[in-house]
This record gives C-alpha cells, sequence and structure tokens, in this order.
C-alpha cells in the first residue's frame, strides 16, 4: 500500500476539486463516495488488509442515501442523505479489520470515531516520516548543491530579465503577457485549491492508514465490565417507572373516549376540531421520546441483583413502553386530524413518519429489555433513524405534499397554490401532471399553472442549464422535463417579479403569490 497510498490520495484530491470546486453537489457526490470507497478499498485488499464479511452490509446506507441526494431535492431528504452516508464511510475504517459496530454502544461510537480523527491528523505524517527516513541521507548528497545552485541562480536571472526588458520592447511585450496569466487573483484561487486536494488527499490517507493499521487494536466498552456502573435501587427506580406509569395510565384512559367517536366528543368538551387537531402532537411526540430515553438511562443506573429485581424493572418497562405506543397513537390521530383539514405541509409530514419510526424503536426496545440485550439499543436508534432518512427519500415528500393536497382541493377544501411553489423541484411534475389533468377543477389546474410559473422564474433566475456535468441533478432535469411539456400552456400566464414575492397573473385574471402567505407550518 505504501507504493500507491501518496499518488492514490492526491487522485482523490483532484478529483474532489474537479467534482466540488465552484459547483453546486449534484451527482458529483456518489460518484466521488463510490471511487473513494472503491480506490480505499482496492488499496487495502493489495495490503492484504481485507475487511470482515459484516461490512459488506454498509455498503447499503452508503449507495442507498448518497444516491439520495441526486434523486431528491426535498431539503431533510437531502440533509439526512448527506449526513447518513458520511457515518456510514466513517464506520468502515472503524470497524474494518474487527467488524464490531453491530456490537458498538454509545460510548465505542464516541471513542472510536475521536480515535479515528486523531488517527487521521497523526498517521499520515508517521508515515512520511518513516518513509523520508530511509531516503534522507541519500538526499542530503543530491539536494543540497541543487538547492544552493537556484539560491544563487535567481537573484542573477531577476537583474538579467530587468535589463533585457529595458533593451528590448518586443521581449517586454511579450514578458508582460506572460506575467498578466500569472495575477495576484488567480494564484490565491490556485493555491486555496492545492490546500484544498491536499486536506482531502491527507484526510483520504488517514483513514486508509487507520483501517490498516488501528482497526484491529478495537475493543468494545464495557463488554466484560459495564462503563457506568448501576447506582440507583431498585426501589427508587419502582416508585419512577410506576408513577410515570400511573400518570400516563389516567391520559391514556381520557383518550380512548377520542378514538371512537372523535369531532363530536371534542365539541362537546368546549374545543373547536381546529383547536384539537392543531393542538397536542407535538408535545405528544415529546413526551414519547423521552420517555424512550427515560427507560434507557434507568436501565444503565439500575442494580438488579435479584431474578425478581429484573423481572419486575422489565414489567414496568413494558407497561412504560405499551403506554407511550398508544400515546403515540394519539399524537398520529391528531395529525392525521390537522392534514384532513388544513392540508399537508413538510413539518407535518416529517413529524408523521417520524412517529412511525419511533414506535417500531418502542417495540425493539421492548424486545431488548426481555433479551437482557440492551447493548443494542444505540444501534437499534441508529436503523430507526436511517428507516425515517430512507421513508421520506423513497415517499419523496414533495410530490406527497401536491398529491394529497390536490386531492382535498378536488374536495373542496382550499389549496395554498403559494405554498405548493415553494416546494423543491421534486413538486414540479405532480404540479404539470395536474396542470393537465382535466378531470380536476378548473380553478384547481389554473392555480396548478401559477406553481409551475413560479417554478419556471426561480429556475430561469438560477441559470440551471449553465450547471456544469458534476451538478447534474436527476431532480432537477425531470422538473426542466416537465416544464417544458407544459411551456405552450403557460405562455398566458404573466409574473410580476418587482416586488417580493412575486406575484402570478393567470388567464382569468387571478392573482396567485409564490410565497405562501398564510404560514403554514
Amino acid at each position: 500500500m505504501k507504493k500507491y497510498l501518496l499518488p492514490v490520495s492526491t487522485a482523490i484530491g483532484l478529483l474532489f476539486d474537479l467534482l466540488f470546486w465552484k459547483k453546486a453537489p449534484g451527482i458529483s457526490f456518489p460518484l466521488f463516495v463510490l471511487l473513494g470507497v472503491s480506490a480505499g478499498w482496492m488499496l487495502l485488499k493489495t495490503d492484504g488488509k481485507s475487511p470482515k464479511q459484516i461490512n459488506y452490509w454498509l455498503l447499503v446506507p452508503i449507495l442507498f442515501f448518497s444516491a439520495m441526494t441526486v434523486l431528491r431535492r426535498e431539503p431533510m431528504t437531502v440533509f439526512l442523505g448527506f449526513l447518513f452516508t458520511f457515518f456510514s464511510v466513517l464506520l468502515l475504517p472503524v470497524s474494518w479489520l474487527n467488524g464490531l459496530w453491530p456490537a458498538f454502544n454509545l460510548a465505542d461510537y464516541a471513542v472510536n470515531f475521536v480515535n479515528l480523527l486523531g488517527g487521521i491528523l497523526t498517521l499520515p505524517w508517521r508515515e512520511q516520516k518513516a518513509a523520508g527516513d530511509e531516503q534522507i541521507e541519500k538526499g542530503k548528497k543530491s539536494l543540497g548543491p541543487i538547492l544552493r545552485g537556484l539560491a544563487l541562480s535567481l537573484p542573477v536571472w531577476l537583474v538579467f530579465i530587468v535589463l533585457l526588458s529595458s533593451a528590448d520592447l518586443i521581449f517586454a511585450q511579450r514578458l508582460d503577457a506572460l506575467l498578466k496569466n500569472f495575477n495576484l487573483g488567480n494564484m490565491s484561487e490556485l493555491l486555496v485549491q492545492a490546500i484544498l486536494v491536499a486536506l482531502v488527499g491527507f484526510f483520504f490517507a488517514g483513514a486508509l492508514l487507520f483501517a490498516a493499521r488501528r482497526s484491529a487494536r478495537v475493543k468494545l466498552a464495557g463488554a466484560d465490565k459495564p462503563w457506568l456502573a448501576p447506582f440507583l435501587g431498585m426501589t427508587e427506580a419502582a416508585i419512577l417507572l410506576g408513577g410515570v406509569i400511573l400518570l400516563f395510565g389516567v391520559f391514556v384512559g381520557m383518550q380512548f373516549r377520542y378514538f371512537f367517536s372523535g369531532q363530536a366528543n371534542i365539541a362537546l368538551d368546549g374545543f373547536t376540531y381546529a383547536e384539537y387537531a392543531r393542538r397536542g402532537f407535538g408535545e405528544l411526540l415529546g413526551v414519547a421520546f423521552l420517555s424512550v430515553l427515560l427507560q434507557q438511562a434507568l436501565s444503565l443506573m439500575t442494580r438488579r441483583e435479584t431474578r425478581c429485581d429484573r423481572r419486575a424493572f422489565t414489567a414496568l418497562s413494558l407497561g412504560i413502553i405499551a403506554l407511550v405506543l398508544v400515546i403515540l397513537v394519539s399524537a398520529f390521530q391528531r395529525l392525521a386530524l390537522y392534514e384532513t383539514a388544513y392540508g399537508f405541509t413538510r413539518m407535518r409530514t416529517y413529524p408523521h413518519v417520524f412517529m412511525i419510526w419511533l414506535g417500531v424503536l418502542l417495540v425493539v426496545v421492548a424486545v431488548m429489555e426481555v433479551l437482557g440485550r440492551r447493548r443494542w439499543f444505540i444501534n437499534a436508534a441508529i436503523l430507526a433513524a436511517m428507516g425515517f432518512g430512507a421513508t421520506l427519500g423513497i415517499m419523496n415528500v414533495d410530490r406527497l405534499i401536491v398529491q394529497r393536497n390536490l386531492q382535498n382541493a378536488a374536495a373542496g377544501m382550499p389549496l395554498d397554490v403559494g405554498y405548493l411553489a415553494t416546494l423543491s423541484d421534486d413538486a414540479v411534475p405532480p404540479l404539470a401532471e395536474a396542470f393537465t389533468d382535466a378531470a380536476l377543477p378548473a380553478d384547481v389546474r389554473e392555480g396548478m399553472g401559477a406553481a409551475l410559473v413560479c417554478y419556471r422564474d426561480a429556475a430561469a433566475t438560477d441559470n440551471l442549464q449553465a450547471r456544469p456535468w458534476p451538478s447534474y441533478h436527476i431532480s432537477v432535469a425531470r422538473a426542466q422535463s416537465a416544464l417544458r411539456a407544459v411551456s405552450m400552456q403557460l405562455a398566458s400566464y404573466r409574473i410580476n417579479t418587482e416586488n417580493w414575492p412575486a406575484v402570478v397573473t393567470a388567464p382569468s385574471g387571478k392573482e396567485y403569490s409564490c410565497q405562501s402567505m398564510t404560514g403554514m407550518d
């Protein structure tokens, strides 16, 4: 690996510069991730450092989430795509020769990622120093005279260049033309690029050296002895869990009344449909999340010295998990009522999906408690988070929002065209489909046309057509294709961009804002 490490690391740095310097991320990100992981994988295998087979599973989130960054433009999906790709890539060198990541707990992740960072910052220097020491004696004799010769030549060259420029105008003109190609601005930019290339190559080399030299030394924290010794008595834990169970039980008892008769009972208690639907789902989601953390914290801190203690703690844990699941159902129902009454938005869709995966995590926590596998929790939580991100990517959040709001509009509910116009490029194809759907009411199709005009104006402002190939984005390409397909039908719309937000005038004379004016959350 020593023979190829420097040229391959330099090539990775140059590839990063080619794909990302002054370019918006697009196909460049999954391409860079794929080439970087492949290059590192092959280098390590040539050095006889084959990975544990369990590490092949890390390629699944790496490939999936890196692809999501070029398939979707919805912000949360893209952010989680970058986050989980980086996380999975960093996990590769940490577990390359040990394959222990499925058993990692929170302490393992913290310690090993800190060690990885330290290795990345120090190992390349040590490797270079070791290689340099072998050549230093040979280099002294040959390099010294060369450096002294250059030092003596530089001032002589400068003197003769000045004299020759004064003696011959053509020589001076050619020299000026040559020097203009090395202006200070270009030189500073080239210097920044060179530093960036060096840093990326340095980090790549450091990660490979860590995988080859140190990943075999990784051990599980607390495998033989818990990293946090339990210090809380079973009596105290039982009182705490029992009190929470009692409180949740009272709340759930009240909630069952609403599960079956809904709006009628809400009105009897003096609340409007809107007040009941809007309030509470965020707080209930917080209760569910904090309950999981409470149960896990008590699981770590509580002494369970007898079989009776262990059974009692498991029973209390299962009780609180069961009640939290019911609370999640209540939060899910409230949010569903809100969406049905007021439409779909990102900030309503995110918690809806999150609640499903939090419920899955609760079930897994219950199974872990019964089996006594508490080390699994952090990985179960990571998998639930990845499931949340994968679900957002697969379901295509902005497309779903357009489709569900169009269904509500077709049923006679008001439609916020301005909000639909603020979504990402993922929303353009379904908007174009609705615009040409004769089955939809004419006023709904007219609103879709106005939203498409807003997108077309934003695309023209961003000058998407001038993007270099590394910035190619599948969602952007689909949006541009959909806009071209309806360009003739949109010719009768007019947009006024003199003020913010821009206003679109439809053929009927009705005006639509390119920004939501209702503050939809």
